[in-house]
């Protein structure tokens, strides 16, 4: 991307000239310099320069791809599609590419993403083979990094079921301790709560319940979000689950069916029809 083109497209399309931009920051020459694309600017005076713009980093990098999606977001939404769709041939064909990949530039996020598209494959199909050095890695890079941000999330969330429970547990409450911050952002609160939900579903279905308790008074902690609609619901139904599973039918079944008709309000039929056929075996 030609970064100093792309600023200077945004600044003329608000109006703005070069003096009312950089005045305070830089100076107008040196504006102009980086716009034709002859010096570079350090980040803090580029964040500050956006800000006279009214304008976020992740906005203007998205207007700069034209709105298109990232690399990994076309990745992430090609392994989540064929997950859907039950199709494990054109899932192995991603995994391959992607350990091609890795194999010719050595970079752990391409062995991170064949082994998060294997896990996938594993979740549809528990005959495919995912190797103990597999497992390891995805586990040893989790847990090396200090700071989790929506990669690592996601990682984790794909690979969960490759891991050994312990493990699980021991990743998840990381994802907490090492999110703390990035969770201000809608987009990676909304996969880290959904995150965490998969894991109570994990704890409940291992009858791990006093594990499941923890993540769900967890869950209840965190400020509420009047967007996250789906999250509650699904936290609701969990908890209907929990509270089935220590004995309490009247008050679990209550919760859990109070749930599953808000999804059908929420979302679609067939998702309510889940979760119904998902209550009927777990009583």
């Amino acid at each position: 991307m030609n970064y100093g083109q792309n600023f200077k497209n945004i600044r003329i399309s608000k109006g703005y000239s070069l003096k009312e931009v950089a005045e305070g920051i830089i100076s107008s020459s040196f504006l102009s310099k980086f716009e034709r694309g002859e010096s570079d600017i350090s980040l803090s005076n580029f964040i500050l320069l956006l800000n006279k713009l009214n304008i976020s980093i992740e906005e203007y990098i998205l207007i700069s791809r034209d709105y298109q999606p990232s690399e990994f977001e076309i990745f992430l939404h090609t392994i989540r599609h064929a997950y859907e769709q039950n199709n494990i041939p054109f899932l192995i064909d991603i995994y391959k590419e992607e350990e091609k990949k890795w194999k010719s530039h050595l970079s752990s996020s391409y062995k991170c993403n064949y082994i998060m598209t294997k896990a996938l494959i594993r979740d549809l199909n528990r005959n495919f083979e995912i190797t103990n050095s597999e497992r390891n890695f995805i586990s040893d890079y989790l847990l090396k990094n200090d700071h989790w941000g929506y990669y690592e999330i996601i990682l984790f969330g794909n690979a969960m079921c490759i891991l050994k429970y312990q493990t699980v547990i021991i990743l998840a409450k990381e994802i907490i301790s090492k999110s703390k911050l990035n969770i201000k952002i809608p987009k990676i609160k909304t996969e880290f709560i959904r995150i965490l939900l998969n894991v109570v579903i994990y704890t409940i279905e291992t009858g791990h319940l006093d594990d499941a308790k923890w993540f769900l008074n967890y869950i209840d902690e965190i400020p509420n979000n009047t967007y996250l609609y789906f999250e509650k619901t699904k936290h609701l139904f969990l908890k209907g689950l929990y509270q089935i599973e220590k004995n309490q039918l009247n008050e679990g079944i209550k919760n859990a069916e109070k749930a599953i008709e808000v999804i059908g309000i929420l979302e679609d039929a067939n998702i309510q029809n889940n979760h119904k056929l998902f209550l009927k075996k777990f009583i």
